[in-house]
């Protein structure tokens, strides 16, 4: 029987360090969520310090009408001819509504769009942003 006993006493200390090392990795892996959760909450805390607080304010994000009006004046006469306007982003995406946008804007009829007309069919800016997203193309519809 003295066999069985070393047998039982090898199991014994088999599974003692087995238990030990499952231990050790237990408290490495409960040890590294832990510093995973301490770095998340400090990014995450980090990012709302960060982030601008409060509506947005009108012409922070959005361009001037003036600096929108000088992209679309691509020969640089002073005037935004009906190529000039239709070639914006925006306008590309609907030409047909670019056209008639425009000839609502142009409201003496010559053909070119002047920065007063210009100015005067974009509404100013609400507190808290509107629809307006900062596109180059001013086109109504």
């Amino acid at each position: 029987m003295p066999e069985f006993h070393t047998l039982r006493r090898i199991v014994i200390v088999a599974s003692a360090r087995l238990q030990k090392t499952n231990n050790e990795k237990i408290t490495t892996m409960k040890t590294s969520l832990s510093i995973i959760s301490v770095l998340a909450l400090a990014t995450s805390l980090t990012v709302a310090q960060e982030a601008p607080k409060g509506p947005k304010k009108p012409g922070k994000d959005h361009p001037k009408p003036e600096a929108i009006f000088q992209k679309l004046d691509a020969d640089g006469n002073g005037s935004v001819s009906l190529e000039e306007f239709k070639n914006s982003p925006r306008a590309k995406e609907k030409p047909e509504k670019a056209e008639e946008a425009f000839k609502k804007i142009d409201k003496d009829g010559n053909g070119e769009l002047s920065l007063e007309e210009f100015k005067s069919h974009r509404p100013p800016h609400k507190e808290g942003g509107g629809k307006r997203g900062g596109n180059a193309a001013p086109a109504k519809g």
